[in-house]
């Protein structure tokens, strides 16, 4: 091959400095993994080939002044070859392509990051392990196994798949999947974060068969998607995460979703910006508070939920006994109670029966006529004798507070 020139090396430079600097990426495992080649390579039997093209299955033209689709091969157009490890075929191929020329997307109006093979199924992204990145995951783990001896028939990705007691880390991107697996997680990688799943012809999903090999009964999958400002990407983000990890459910893993917190001055973060900027430790800690999937989806529910249906209706009218504190059974001991009725129904007698008796009282409300009212109330049919009572009116919410010490 002849030698290379100055501009790729420049480019391979910045994209080095992308990976292991700015994602914390082991250079091993980036040197095993990324391959940095331009776009037309002469043999030393002067044969011309298209690597780039080849990768990204384009159809090349043996002109460079010809342009297939908008895609011309060319000697200053450079691509950084991401490989990965299939599985189920159990070979290496090319993952995605970052190109030193992003293309445009005609959609979206902005360069793509990455350019995936066309007219080829969905592939995951098994970064390729060396030895050094294999004992880390032994380590972290406490397996018993010298990886420094491992002949080369053994593979990381097929042992992983036969030890189920190794949580799996599922990410969007392999520069993600790869800082993962230089600190000793082991971490899958999807082109987006909706391929994970697949469905067939009568609109069933599946998981990925890719993916499938790795849902083994009791084993722990965590989805590691990135922390996003904005509204759509996050709803996006909640149903990958939901409908790929039910799929995961149904396998009987034990699904949890990693939140990871956004850092200062970003519109979002990814699990490498994160590890980058405060450290394994942190990101430790914050695994360690990830929830279950159930969980997660609730929070969200309920994020979203504009009106809550009452856990109790009630379709007659209750007594209440004014000189008597006697809270009824369907009214909950503890927690925060809400009541919602018409007016003249009742609502502050009510009120004034369930807090009998009490020590302390805050009421929270915007009619402050009211507010003094219930106040009034209480103290002539309860003899409440104090002095020591604090009035709060905050004009922003127009909200009446009163605490009785």
């Amino acid at each position: 091959m002849q030698l290379l020139p100055k501009s790729l090396l420049t480019f391979s430079d910045l994209v080095q400095r992308e990976w292991i600097d700015g994602s914390a990426i082991n250079p091993e495992l980036f040197a095993s993994t990324i391959e940095i080649l331009a776009d037309e390579a002469i043999s030393n039997g002067d044969d011309i080939g298209y690597p780039i093209h080849e990768a990204l299955n384009w159809n090349a033209s043996k002109w460079r002044t010809a342009w297939q689709s908008g895609r011309q091969q060319r000697p200053e157009l450079f691509g950084a070859l991401i490989n990965t490890w299939n599985p189920l075929l159990e070979k290496s191929e090319v993952f995605q392509v970052k190109l030193s020329h992003p293309i445009i997307d005609s959609q979206k109006g902005k360069p793509r990051k990455y350019e995936n093979p066309v007219n080829r199924e969905q592939v995951g992204g098994f970064a390729l392990v060396t030895h050094s990145i294999w004992q880390k995951v032994v380590d972290r783990y406490a397996i018993d196994l010298d990886c420094s001896n491992l002949p080369t028939s053994i593979n990381f990705w097929d042992w992983v798949s036969q030890h189920p007691e190794i949580p799996i880390f599922i990410c969007e991107g392999m520069k993600k999947a790869c800082c993962l697996l230089s600190q000793g997680y082991v971490a899958i990688a999807l082109s987006g974060i909706t391929m994970g799943r697949v469905t067939d012809e009568h609109g069933v999903l599946s998981l990925q068969p890719y993916l499938a090999k790795f849902a083994i009964p009791e084993r722990q999958v965590l989805f590691c998607f990135d922390a996003e400002t904005k509204e759509k990407t996050k709803h996006n983000i909640f149903l990958a995460t939901v409908r790929t990890g039910k799929l995961f459910v149904e396998a009987q893993c034990q699904v949890k979703v990693i939140q990871l917190p956004l850092l200062e001055s970003t519109d979002k973060t990814g699990v490498d910006d994160f590890i980058v900027d405060r450290g394994v430790d942190t990101f430790e800690r914050v695994y360690l508070e990830a929830v279950s999937l159930n969980t997660y989806a609730w929070h969200h529910h309920q994020a979203q939920q504009l009106t809550f249906k009452p856990s109790k209706s009630l379709h007659m009218k209750v007594v209440f006994q004014l000189d008597q504190y006697q809270i009824p059974d369907y009214i909950p001991q503890t927690g925060i109670v809400a009541i919602q009725s018409a007016k003249g129904t009742g609502k502050t007698k009510a009120i004034a029966a369930i807090v009998a008796g009490t020590d302390k009282l805050a009421l929270l409300g915007h009619r402050v006529s009211l507010m003094f009212g219930i106040v009034s109330d209480r103290i002539v049919h309860f003899g409440i004798q104090s002095d020591i009572f604090f009035y709060f009116f905050v004009n922003l919410f127009h909200y009446f507070v009163l605490f009785k010490l």
